[in-house]
């Protein structure tokens, strides 16, 4: 009985050790990362942001994505909302909504 009791002991001090030592590995991967992070945003030269065009009511616009085969399709814009333009295209009463990054002025 003896013997099973310090065995128990001697396992559970181990799974402590182990315990404290993945606590210790943990917290130094931790600031390695950390580290490694700001070491690559300092290299990572400054990219300006990409302005898109300020589409209007009444621009001409042509499609440049291929949904519905509409791609080089040239309307004239008659609304404009934050992500989107509906466009009249030429040649008919039909209006179709599109994406502002689908659409470019002409």
């Amino acid at each position: 009985m003896n013997t099973n009791r310090n065995l128990r002991q001697t396992r559970k001090n181990q799974i402590q050790r182990l315990s404290q030592e993945i606590e210790t590995l943990s917290a130094q991967l931790n600031q390695l990362i950390i580290e490694d992070n700001e070491a690559e945003e300092e290299q990572q030269p400054i990219v300006a942001p990409i302005i898109e065009e300020e589409l209007q009511e009444g621009d001409r616009v042509v499609i440049t994505n291929n949904y519905r085969g509409q791609r080089g399709s040239q309307g004239v814009i008659t609304n404009v909302t934050p992500k989107q333009v509906s466009i009249r295209l030429d040649g008919q009463r039909r209006i179709v909504n599109k994406k502002k990054t689908n659409v470019r002025k002409v």
